[in-house]
């Protein structure tokens, strides 16, 4: 039963420590924005950080707030682009899409290191959930296959006209309206091309130091996890927590298509913390996954409110219409 007293009680020792647990999830989206800044900059503008920092929390409120948000929530990236930086969505659409790519590959290569570096803890988790060790096996496995498919994706990409490709196919789609849109817009895929192409004949520095800053990311994740646990009394090892970020970035991972991974990062964090043997009470387990859940509310309300304030009302039917707009 949870005690609501304890509860009371350890939300006060949290707030005393309430700086400390913010700083990483902070810090996260600063390297965010930087990641995605250095694959935006050219030798024609350096975006603003400020400016680049408000459209990256906007638009990441859609992505966490609705299922299969991510889309939008670029589409909304590439029309503030436009609106507030006069940067066209033909330009700026290969740094988003970058942007994606770099995310899913740090991810991969975070979860790798958590997996292996963690290995005792996650075969204890295994033991527990499938009576076996092979759950670290599986998910090297996987995790290290989309790595790959990774890499292949942005050799493919770099300099083959898949842009000029994908018009030509568009051309082809017997309806009046869509041939007429996708001539006026070829010079658009012209352009995504010789972008693409840049990545590869003078833009792999560019893409390392983006990508760094995303892997690095990741770990502001494992910090405020690691934090928010010994702020409230959980006494959690370093390798039993890398475990836990590492496990449940995998759950994330397969579950896309959830606004913020709901409901699967809650099963996954309970479920793990009590495979692992963490002594806790009901109410500080409560109180930690309510705390990381909160986190994400406070950047969704952030998001909206600073949404409104540009004039921009949310909804599906707008954010889709944005980029052809």
């Amino acid at each position: 039963m949870l005690d609501l007293t304890e509860l009371w009680r350890l939300i006060s020792v949290l707030g005393s420590t309430l700086p400390f647990v913010l700083a990483p999830g902070v810090l996260l989206n600063v390297l965010d924005v930087a990641g995605w800044r250095t694959m935006l900059a050219t030798d024609k503008r350096a975006v603003p950080f400020t400016s680049l920092l408000k459209i990256h929390i906007s638009s990441e409120a859609i992505a966490r707030s609705i299922p299969l948000g991510v889309p939008f929530a670029d589409s909304l990236r590439l029309f503030l682009l436009k609106k507030e930086n006069r940067i066209p969505p033909s330009e700026s659409l290969v740094g988003t899409i970058v942007r994606r790519w770099s995310l899913g590959l740090s991810q991969c290569i975070y979860v790798l290191i958590g997996v292996v570096a963690a290995f005792g803890s996650v075969s204890v988790v295994s033991r527990h959930f499938l009576h076996d060790t092979s759950l670290g096996w599986l998910l090297i496995a996987a995790v290290s296959t989309v790595g790959l498919v990774l890499l292949g994706v942005l050799y493919l990409a770099e300099g083959v006209g898949i842009a000029s490709r994908f018009h030509n196919l568009l051309q082809r789609i017997p309806i009046r309206k869509v041939s007429e849109f996708v001539n006026l817009r070829k010079e658009d895929f012209v352009i995504i091309d010789r972008n693409l192409l840049t990545i590869r004949t003078a833009g792999h520095k560019q893409l390392a130091v983006s990508s760094s800053y995303y892997f690095a990311s990741w770990w502001m994740e494992f910090l405020e996890t690691y934090i928010l646990l010994h702020a409230i009394g959980l006494n959690v090892s370093f390798q039993d927590t890398l475990a836990l970020e590492a496990l449940v970035s995998a759950l994330r991972l397969g579950a896309f298509f959830l606004p913020a991974g709901i409901g699967v990062q809650e099963a996954g964090y309970a479920g793990i913390l009590a495979a692992l043997g963490v002594a806790a009470s009901p109410a500080s387990t409560t109180l930690f996954i309510l705390a990381k859940r909160s986190r994400d509310i406070v950047w969704i309300v952030l998001g909206y409110s600073l949404l409104l304030m540009k004039g921009v009302i949310p909804s599906r039917k707008a954010v889709a219409l944005y980029l052809t707009d």
